[in-house]
């Protein structure tokens, strides 16, 4: 017997079904016909809800495929709170990263709605690649106030907040292009967790996390 205390649940949950029904059904068209040649209406119609409940759902066709840029930039920085003070910089940005791509990359293609997929089709839409290439800043603008105030830096002022930020932002869309063309049968984050501790390597900055900003 479903009782009123297990409404908020099912409704959770169906809100979430209808998410990623809507997702794997543009993700296939998109794949089959191309993305400039599905729209909206049709994507709608075969998750047979209302052009008005997509919106709910999803800003805008892009988001089908990139995801909503609000949603990432929110999960980043709360990733990012999480972490302890006392943890080195780097090491915290690898977690929150890692943790990141674990909630929002799907490394099956088992239904054809898979990260990989969704790579190829954002590799054959010059418009999605601009539209990913712009949200890069967006990410390197969540990171830079932390590692400063972790390195007790002034972003103003000092290189290292942004050079780590875009560094970060490279490393792993280099772990994505990587993990693409190998066709690896590992989970994406394993090559992101990889890509970042070589950047930490190179930066040297596993000692130099401050747990307070400088005053």
């Amino acid at each position: 017997m479903v009782t009123t205390k297990d409404l908020p649940g099912l409704r959770e949950r169906k809100k979430q079904r209808t998410h990623d029904d809507l997702q794997r059904i543009a993700t296939r068209l998109f794949r089959e016909r191309g993305y400039h040649d599905v729209t909206i209406e049709e994507i709608a119609a075969e998750a047979e809800v209302s052009h008005r409940t997509f919106y709910r759902y999803f800003g805008s066709k892009e988001d089908l495929v990139l995801g909503s840029v609000a949603d990432l930039l929110e999960a980043m920085e709360a990733a990012l709170a999480a972490r302890p003070n006392g943890e080195s910089v780097m090491d915290s940005i690898r977690a929150a990263t890692v943790s990141l791509a674990s909630e929002f990359a799907s490394d099956t293609d088992a239904d054809g709605g898979g990260t990989r997929t969704r790579v190829d089709i954002i590799a054959a839409t010059p418009e999605l690649q601009q539209r990913s290439i712009e949200r890069q800043p967006l990410m390197e603008a969540v990171l830079v106030p932390f590692v400063a105030e972790r390195l007790g830096l002034d972003p103003d002022v000092d290189l290292a907040p942004r050079v780590v930020a875009s560094s970060t932002i490279a490393v792993s869309r280099a772990a994505l292009d990587v993990w693409v063309a190998q066709g690896s049968s590992e989970p994406l984050v394993s090559y992101i967790d990889e890509a970042l501790k070589l950047l930490d390597q190179g930066l040297h900055l596993s000692g130099k996390a401050r747990s307070k900003p400088r005053s």
